[in-house]
């Protein structure tokens, strides 16, 4: 019997034999083991976790909050501002300090949450909401998410407008002694980096650094207001 040809149960009805289909075997997926749960939920994203299998019944969702290895790297890239705001803070809450890696948009004080809430960060990748967006290092990324960052190891910049980027670059080196990779390359800036920093960059070996790209005679205006950057 070809193998396609499910396997039917016959029973004597009325004094002759009646064929009928087997009752599909049920399975009670809230009892699945913790290892198996760990390969599935391992191979999803965050945002899958989030809103789709963390949902599913009691004990999933309950695995989901208390196994914090799952959300030691978040990437919540691909969504809309307000659900990726809602996701980064219900992620960081889960992964109780525990976050190594990041990937998102920046939300402003949301940044400040990140550094607040991921002490053993080492990898940071942001880019703005908007095409671009203007960042004042000083005020914003030097005295409240670097300073807290002290294992960062990575950190990729896109579509930002520094103005300042050697305030950024010094404090980097001065906070952040394990940096290895540093990318700037998608950020623009209207200033050419100071000779003396571009040393101190140098003598720290950094592995992968790349500088903003320094465009002087551009009006911030016109950029935030929908340029493109590939014609920078």
């Amino acid at each position: 019997m070809p193998s396609s040809v499910r396997r039917r149960k016959r029973r004597r009805v009325g004094g002759h034999w009646n064929s009928s289909p087997s009752p599909p075997e049920s399975r009670d997926w809230a009892a699945l083991p913790s290892d198996v749960l760990w390969d599935v939920f391992r191979r999803l994203r965050i945002a899958d976790i989030l809103c789709g299998a963390g949902q599913v019944c009691v004990a999933w969702r309950r695995f989901s909050i208390d196994e914090r290895s799952l959300w030691r790297c978040i990437d919540l890239a691909g969504w809309n501002k307000r659900r990726r705001t809602a996701m980064g803070r219900v992620a960081l809450e889960r992964s109780a300090g525990q976050c190594e890696a990041f990937s998102g948009h920046d939300a402003g004080q949301f940044l400040c949450r990140i550094a607040a809430s991921a002490p053993s960060l080492r990898s940071l990748h942001v880019r703005p909401f908007r095409r671009f967006s203007i960042h004042r290092p000083s005020a914003h990324l030097i005295s409240r998410v670097i300073v807290k960052l002290p294992l960062l190891e990575e950190l990729v910049l896109s579509r930002l407008i520094l103005p300042n980027p050697d305030a950024l670059l010094v404090a980097l080196l001065d906070y952040c002694s394990r940096l290895q990779v540093l990318d700037l390359g998608r950020c623009v800036t209207f200033s050419p980096t100071a000779t003396e920093v571009r040393k101190r960059c140098r003598r720290r070996t950094i592995k992968h650094l790349t500088l903003p790209r320094c465009v002087p005679h551009v009006d911030p205006v016109y950029i935030t207001g929908g340029f493109e950057f590939s014609k920078l």
